[in-house]
């Protein structure tokens, strides 16, 4: 995961060099994990997150983008008990993340493009909530989570179907995804119980659809599934 991340690092601090004339974005994003799998020591919770954020693209060459955003996050685990969901949810926090699209040449009938991206996030989880009743988590808990994706898409510009906006381009594709993180709680000033979470499933679909209504507004809808189900979205300026 680290090495990936490296890279994608690297890919962005090429692109700075020499972009007077690349195409540049700003925008803001929205992005929900609704319910994904995750194994927490040897048991099976669900993990969901909400992140908004602001997002800044770049496109030094034509066959290679670049995006980079940051953000708050709120998510929460759910434990499924013989006796109800018990919740524990955080408070506001912090992402970062970027990812990079690379397109395939020699493929005339669709566009196909390799994708990666990675985002780390952190969180207090201070609230618990069982049985319909709310509490304060009496113990200091932070949560940090690591998720990366690598896989390929396919596209299709569909801007001559309907003249009056320039691109309308569906995807579809397959990645592979990981989810990996540690929850670690204070028990006492000078000891602290560190637990461990990791995504149970690897694989997963993505969709979506990317419309250009007018020439510097950009305006995306994304989905997750298998591996997770997820939606989001971006708008975005071009100058």
């Amino acid at each position: 995961m680290h090495k990936f991340s490296l890279v994608l690092a690297l890919l962005l601090c090429l692109a700075l060099v020499g972009t007077a004339n690349a195409e540049m974005q700003v925008g803001s994003s929205l992005d929900f994990t609704l319910s994904k799998k995750v194994d927490v020591e040897g048991t099976e919770v669900k993990y969901h997150s909400e992140n908004y954020g602001l997002v800044g693209a770049i496109s030094p060459l034509d066959w290679l983008r670049l995006n980079v955003e940051a953000g708050t996050t709120t998510n929460s685990i759910t434990l499924d008990t013989s006796f109800g969901d018990v919740d524990f949810k955080s408070s506001v926090g912090f992402n970062l993340g970027f990812d990079a699209e690379v397109d395939i040449k020699g493929i005339d009938i669709v566009d196909l493009s390799l994708i990666g991206g990675y985002k780390y996030s952190r969180t207090e989880l201070d609230k618990i909530e069982a049985f319909g009743i709310e509490i304060v988590n009496p113990l200091k808990s932070c949560i940090q989570i690591h998720e990366w994706e690598i896989g390929l898409v396919v596209s299709k510009d569909l801007g001559f179907i309907k003249k009056s906006l320039s691109i309308i381009e569906p995807y579809v594709g397959a990645v592979y995804s990981d989810l990996s993180g540690d929850v670690e709680t204070k028990l006492s000033p000078a000891f602290s119980l560190n637990t461990h979470l990791k995504a149970k499933n690897n694989f997963g679909v993505r969709c979506g659809v990317t419309t250009r209504p007018t020439k510097n507004i950009t305006v995306s809808v994304d989905a997750r599934f298998v591996d997770e189900i997820g939606i989001g979205g971006k708008v975005a300026y071009s100058f």
